[in-house]
């Protein structure tokens, strides 16, 4: 990018002044398809930016290209191109233009989410106001623009931000903080070597010495301003510095110098095309003919001024034909420019004073119809006071209406919190009183279910030792049995009481892994096969397949799952367990053929009220803890029944979603 200003630079300087059309070597580089819409728009911009104070005509001509190519370029671009094009119409004095291309310069810099493009925009509409006189909001933008480049660490524009605020506080009257910000302004662009910029330093050291009335330290800086502006042919820097270099030598009555360098600067003026600034440098001619006594010149210089629309220049124009004609001795004339030149003056400057004016006046008309309508005014204030109080009284019951309907809604919103923390005391409250139920019901399983079976075991053994001589095989076998039946309850129901509180303590941890079904079927009836088979069952395993789960909770859940079909299964009879997928489900199905259950049954299956110490059904603490670790697998258990034809439990477990993936 450096590269490509500095052709920018050599071509500007070396192509004819005035041109419409771009330099030849510029064109070619647009015009040459080989490079990218970007590039060429960059190129532009930069061209823009070195020709927009010096040849408005090509400065125009660059940037009606770099318009043409928006819709190909990013926001970033478009910002900087819609900044030179604002500029170039803010230079034409075309204001509301300005102000809306500015605006469509500031929103596409903050859509592109650059902040030097950002800091740009609000310089530039800081500018925009500077130049409509709108000081408070100019100083709004440039005040946000410091804080843009203060974090960009950009010196180059923090010293053109601190100059134009230096402007800013000379308007005001403030010098001390003009010079505060000048002087850092200054020292910034000499550091950075911004020679260009110190053009506007130095002038700006210059006016502010001049406002305070230091004519020889004002020349001083306007002359190093003229040399700088004159080297980089500033044409619209010039014209200013020019400017206020007459009105300088003007007061230090050089009266030549004061001419000629005023004449040059409305000679930019015409040349730039710059209508407001050509009014204020002829005003400025003005003055200086009048200061010289050069009145006949300055007569007709006045009489042109008069017709401006800037009201102004009008009065300043009025005023200068007033001195110069009683200057000639040309008193009716004189007179005559006086007034008009009050009457702007007055419409200016004065608008309290006159809007006091018609105050004293409407009360001394007042004052003498006093007497003929002091009834009707009475009458009118008792009206007005009555139609205050009526106001008042109305925004009294607002208010207060207003006030009730707050209190009423916090009331309310008081009241709807009160219930739902009830309903949720409420709820847990339940969920207390079903755990202490459960805690009780587990409890009384223990101390039944638990100490039955040991003490009739205890007693069998008891009975066995004393009597074993005695005893015939048959007997002896009915004991053995009825210790094992009793063992194995005791072993079965310790084993649930273990796995239900590895689940209440959350010590039972979920690991889930692709597992081979039929292994883990198998693993979870070894236990139970001597069981079946003294019952004569028979048993099936036709589950296949992989699944993916916790294999010690699914072992544990088909283990229960047999152990009922087995206890509830008569002799002779059969079980089967096969698998199926089916609806995203991996579906564990466990089938007997034994006594069955009705619908009230089923439905109490799974919920904990059911648990008991009865020792007809079990305590139905095993299927409680199917339910719960079928549960941490996102899964769910279901069952069918009819009496005497036996039940069917349905283990479903998710599929894991690559399985899903390749089903598919």
């Amino acid at each position: 990018m450096k590269n490509i200003g500095f052709l920018l630079l050599l071509l500007f300087f070396v192509i004819p002044l005035y041109s419409q059309h771009l330099p030849d070597s510029i064109q070619s580089l647009i015009d040459n398809s080989a490079i990218s819409d970007s590039l060429k728009v960059s190129v532009l911009n930069e061209f823009s930016e070195l020709a927009i104070r010096a040849d408005p005509k090509q400065n125009y001509a660059a940037l009606q290209q770099a318009l043409s190519l928006q819709d190909k370029v990013g926001n970033y671009q478009k910002g900087i191109t819609y900044i030179n094009w604002g500029i170039y119409h803010l230079y034409k004095n075309e204001f509301e233009k300005t102000d809306s291309i500015f605006n469509a310069a500031l929103n596409f810099c903050e859509l592109s989410g650059d902040e030097r493009c950002i800091g740009l925009a609000y310089s530039e509409l800081g500018n925009l106001n500077y130049y409509q006189q709108n000081d408070t909001l100019a100083m709004r933008y440039w005040l946000q623009c410091v804080k843009i480049f203060e974090r960009l660490n950009d010196e180059y524009r923090l010293a053109r931000l601190y100059n134009n605020l230096s402007i800013l506080y000379s308007i005001i009257d403030d010098h001390e903080k003009a010079f505060e910000f000048l002087e850092k302004s200054v020292w910034m662009k000499e550091k950075i070597g911004d020679d260009r910029g110190l053009g506007s330093g130095y002038y700006n050291l210059g006016r502010t010495y001049y406002l305070m009335g230091q004519k020889d330290s004002a020349q001083i800086y306007l002359r190093k301003s003229r040399l700088i502006r004159e080297k980089f042919d500033d044409k619209r820097g010039l014209s200013i510095t020019y400017g206020t270099m007459g009105l300088n030598f003007k007061d230090l009555d050089q009266k030549d110098s004061a001419l000629h360098y005023i004449r040059k600067a409305i000679h930019l003026d015409l040349v730039l095309n710059d209508s407001i600034a050509l009014e204020d440098d002829q005003i400025g001619l003005l003055e200086i003919l009048i200061h010289f006594n050069e009145n006949e010149e300055a007569i007709k210089l006045g009489s042109i001024l008069a017709s401006s629309t800037n009201r102004v220049n009008k009065y300043k124009a009025y005023e200068s034909l007033s001195t110069a004609s009683a200057q000639l001795g040309r008193y009716k004339d004189a007179y005559n420019y006086h007034l008009q030149f009050s009457m702007y003056k007055d419409s200016i400057f004065n608008a309290d004073r006159t809007a006091i004016i018609d105050e004293l006046e409407k009360r001394y008309d007042t004052e003498k119809k006093e007497q003929q309508i002091a009834g009707l005014e009475q009458k009118n204030r008792i009206n007005e006071l009555q139609s205050r109080q009526e106001k008042q009284y109305r925004y009294f019951l607002i208010l207060t209406a207003f006030t009730l309907v707050l209190m009423i809604g916090l009331v309310y919103s008081r009241y709807r919190i009160k219930i739902k923390s009830e309903r949720k005391l409420s709820v847990k409250n339940e969920q207390l009183s079903e755990l202490n139920n459960t805690k009780n019901r587990l409890f009384s399983i223990i101390a039944h279910d638990l100490k039955s079976p040991l003490s009739a075991f205890s007693m069998l053994v008891g009975a066995l030792k004393e009597n074993s001589g005695n005893l015939s095989r048959a007997e002896l076998d009915e004991y053995l049995n009825t210790i094992l039946d009793s063992s194995e309850d005791i072993n079965k129901l310790l084993i649930n009481l273990l796995d239900w509180a590895r689940i209440q303590s959350n010590n039972m941890i979920y690991k889930p892994e692709d597992e081979d079904i039929q292994k883990v079927v198998d693993k979870a009836y070894e236990p139970l096969r001597l069981s079946a088979k003294l019952k004569n069952l028979s048993f099936i395993n036709e589950t296949s397949g992989l699944g993916y789960f916790d294999d010690i909770m699914i072992i544990t859940i088909i283990r229960n799952l047999i152990s009922n079909a087995i206890k509830f299964t008569p002799e002779g009879g059969s079980i089967a367990v096969f698998n199926e997928d089916q609806n995203g489900y991996n579906i564990i199905v466990v089938k007997d053929t034994g006594i069955g259950m009705n619908k009230k049954e089923m439905a109490e299956l799974f919920e904990s009220k059911r648990l008991s110490s009865s020792s007809k059904n079990g305590t139905g603490l095993g299927l409680i803890i199917c339910r719960d670790l079928v549960e941490k697998h996102g899964g769910k258990i279901e069952v069918e029944s009819k009496v005497g034809e036996g039940s069917v439990f349905k283990i479903l477990l998710p599929v894991k979603q690559e399985q899903m993936q390749v089903a598919s």
